[in-house]
C-alpha cells in the first residue's frame, strides 16, 4: 500500500524503497534515511472526505518509532502539523504542509460562521439599525415634500 501512495506522501520512499528521501522541508543524508520513521496525515486519494495516518518508516524499528509518536493522547497533542519525523535518537520532528486543515470545503464555512458567530449577529443588527434609519429618513423627507404642497423649495 505505501508503494502506491509514494507520490502522494509527504516524506517519500527511493525507488529501491529502503529509505526516506529529502523534500522542500528536510534534507535528509542517505544514510540518516534509512533510521527515521515517519507519522503522516494525509487526504485520502481514495475517498475525499476522509483523511489517512500513514504510519511508516524503511525499518520496522523505523516504523515502531514513528507508532511511539501517536499512541497516547499526550503524546499527540505535542504536534501541530501533519507530518512528524523520529529517529533512532528519539528526536521528532513535525511539519507542516497543508495550509488548509479541513478534509471537507463545507467545513471551512461552518467553521468560519462557528468563530464568528457574535461578529455575525453584531453585523446582522448594524445592518438592520441601519436599514431602519434609511426608512426614517425616506419618511421624513416623504412628509416634509407632502406638506410643502409638492414643493421641492416649500413655497
Amino acid at each position: 500500500m505505501i508503494k502506491t501512495l509514494n507520490s502522494k506522501l509527504y516524506f517519500r520512499y527511493s525507488n529501491g524503497f529502503n529509505r526516506i528521501v529529502s523534500n522542500e522541508k528536510l534534507s535528509i543524508e542517505r544514510d540518516y534515511g534509512k533510521t527515521i520513521g515517519t507519522d503522516q496525515l494525509l487526504r485520502s486519494p481514495y475517498n475525499e472526505k476522509k483523511g489517512l495516518l500513514v504510519v511508516t518508516g524503511p525499518s520496522p524499528k523505523a516504523t515502531y518509532l514513528a507508532s511511539t509518536q501517536i499512541n497516547f493522547q499526550k503524546n499527540i497533542q505535542q504536534y501541530n502539523g501533519d507530518a512528524i519525523i523520529v529517529d533512532p535518537n528519539n528526536a521528532h520532528y513535525n511539519y507542516r504542509f497543508k495550509k488548509n486543515k479541513a478534509i471537507d470545503k463545507s467545513l471551512n464555512t461552518k467553521n468560519f460562521i462557528s468563530r464568528n458567530s457574535q461578529l455575525l449577529i453584531y453585523l446582522g443588527f448594524s445592518i438592520v439599525v441601519l436599514i431602519l434609519i434609511g426608512v426614517g429618513i425616506f419618511l421624513t423627507l416623504r412628509k416634509q415634500s407632502i406638506n410643502n404642497g409638492g414643493n421641492k423649495n416649500g413655497k
